[in-house]
């Protein structure tokens, strides 16, 4: 369907297109909104209140060059659309690459660069705000020709056009050379690939976010303005419907938003660094992915981690390679019960996307649901009973490791094996749902010099959760009555960097067996050196290991384990060694 109407470039009076006839060409403008621009409702009021308007200027400079171009029409987005019918509102929206598609040549207006400046090099060019916004990433693209402007005393100045610039406009939009040429058709790039061109650009609404995609996937649906992020999520299983392409699912939380998440993308920055991932041909049998009320259901390459946590292979090759495949973490949710007939699961760990090396490494193909909200009763509300599980701790290469645990050993027969922690050293603990009560105590070592830190673990405020202390001086000394008056006086720990390292903590709430555990985990990174930081920029960096290293070896294996009696003050409230 073509535009409904547009403006006479001679006497700018609003025409219908079906007073037009069925042969007729037309110019679009491409734009920044700025403010008091020229909509429907005045193009129909006072012309003298028109006239006077900041944005009628714009509209006069457009209709100009069309008449310079041999164009009768122009269509301008501002004026054109009556925003008042939902209907006619919800049609431009899903029309728009087609009629940007459609015109014989699209003005592109840069109101924030000068129009004394070579587009080529220019750093104003590459920072205009036009580069930024949603709707222009379709407004680059659909068009057949398209010449950028820029405002100078006389009207408009040309800056250049897209076909002699599209190098430099590769460079400013990480937008392939090839689909901005028009050599390649955008609707062949990788789901992956053309969700990362807008993962860094803005739009007043929410929403626009993923109304200003449809073209760019050649999907349809309606408006609902005021869904907020759900836009995105519609948007994503309307590309499903058509597209197997399991890039869609190759994108990356950093930092993770919420522990628990679906295999769909909440917000398009999620895609930001996905531009190399693509999906392969049809070289194996693969089933189809869909919706359902359970959650998206797919069916893929799982291998077992551990514990509820597995590894799942999409069918596109590792990033920059042509081979391999794209790794996932997903973890089995205990919410469910184990006798569905179809596991369910959740995505953790959001915030990692993994290379495996060849299909071997993918594990068996299973069909499971994949929740894109999981169930709410696993993250909020109190139970009877609460417990933390320490679940995963920092690798030894990060130079810290775990001494050992204090706290009211839990004695439920729940407790999860963990392969890093000894089995004669408490996991699993109980929770007293008291005001920020201490509950359980981590003790770490640093083996560059020997020093010692805690995390102190305790129930929140609202008996909700479980909230996290440190306590960066840790003496052999303390009972665990002494922490937890300490734990009282600590402030949150909220800032990972310790001095030393960086401590990240992770903790997770799920229900099983009708309690409620909290899973912790730790994850350590080490800050660099000088020496190291020195090394790097050397031609010994190869050769000279780093300064942790060196310390490490110099420190025995064989450490006594007398000091855990000094630790211990009774069977329940113990430090036990590692």
């Amino acid at each position: 369907m073509p535009p409904i109407r547009f403006p006479d470039v001679n006497s700018y009076e609003l025409v219908n297109v079906d007073k037009i006839g069925q042969k007729y060409e037309y110019a679009i403008l491409s734009h920044r909104w700025e403010h008091e621009e020229v909509l429907y409702d005045d193009m129909l009021g006072d012309v003298g209140t028109r006239n006077r308007m900041y944005g009628w200027r714009k509209v006069q400079q457009a209709c100009h060059q069309a008449r310079r171009d041999n164009f009768r029409y122009i269509w301008i987005d501002t004026l054109c659309i009556d925003k008042k019918s939902s209907s006619e509102l919800s049609e431009a929206i899903n029309s728009m690459f087609a009629w940007y598609k459609d015109a014989s040549r699209c003005y592109a207006y840069l109101w924030d660069v000068p129009a004394a400046i070579e587009p080529e090099t220019s750093t104003k060019f590459a920072s205009s705000e036009w580069f930024t916004r949603a709707w222009t990433l379709q407004e680059l693209i659909a068009p057949k020709e398209l010449v950028f402007f820029a405002p100078s005393e006389d009207g408009w100045s040309v800056l250049g056009w897209r076909h002699k610039l599209c190098r430099r406009l590769s460079e400013i939009t990480k937008i392939d050379n090839v689909v901005l040429s028009g050599t390649k058709s955008v609707h062949t790039v990788s789901v992956a690939k053309r969700m990362s061109w807008v993962a860094r650009r803005k739009s007043e609404r929410t929403e626009d976010r993923a109304y200003s995609l449809l073209g760019l996937f050649d999907v349809n649906m309606p408006m609902i303005y005021g869904e907020g992020p759900k836009a995105f999520l519609r948007l994503q299983e309307k590309i499903m419907e058509d597209s197997d392409d399991e890039s869609l699912f190759a994108w990356r939380a950093n930092p993770t938003p919420t522990p628990n998440m679906g295999l769909l993308a909440p917000l398009p920055e999620m895609f930001e660094d996905s531009g190399n991932y693509f999906s392969y041909s049809d070289w194996e049998p693969r089933v189809p992915f869909f919706k359902t009320n359970r959650g998206l259901q797919i069916s893929l390459p799982l291998r077992r981690v551990e514990g509820d946590l597995y590894l799942a292979a999409l069918n596109c090759p590792r990033p920059g390679k042509s081979d391999g495949f794209v790794g996932i973490y997903l973890e089995r949710d205990t919410d469910f019960d184990d006798t569905e007939v179809i596991n369910q699961f959740v995505r953790v760990r959001a915030d990692e996307l993994l290379s495996l090396d060849n299909a071997s490494a993918r594990g068996r193909v299973q069909t499971i649901r994949v929740r894109q909200t999981p169930a709410p009763f696993a993250s909020t509300g109190i139970f009877p009973e609460h417990y933390i599980q320490i679940q995963r701790g920092p690798a030894p290469v990060t130079g810290c490791k775990l001494l050992g645990t204090m706290g009211d050993e839990a004695t439920a027969n729940i407790a999860q094996k963990v392969r890093w922690i000894p089995e004669d050293v408490p996991t699993l603990f109980n929770i007293t749902k008291d005001d920020e009560r201490l509950s359980c105590v981590l003790v770490f070592e640093r083996d560059s010099n020997g020093t010692k830190f805690a995390l102190l673990l305790g129930s929140t405020s609202n008996l909700d959760g479980v909230i996290v202390r440190f306590l960066g001086e840790w003496e052999d000394r303390y009972k665990f009555g002494d922490l937890e008056l300490m734990f009282e006086h600590l402030q949150p720990f909220t800032d990972p960097d310790t001095g030393f390292e960086l401590v990240h903590v992770k903790i997770v709430s799920a229900v099983k067996a009708d309690v409620k555990i909290f899973y912790v985990s730790v994850n350590v990174e080490q800050h660099p050196s000088m020496m190291d930081i020195m090394i790097n920029d050397t031609p010994l960096r190869h050769v000279v290991p780093p300064i942790p290293a060196i310390a490490a070896k110099k420190r025995s294996r064989d450490r006594t384990r007398g000091i855990w009696n000094l630790l211990k003050r009774d069977s329940h409230h113990s430090i036990q060694p590692q």
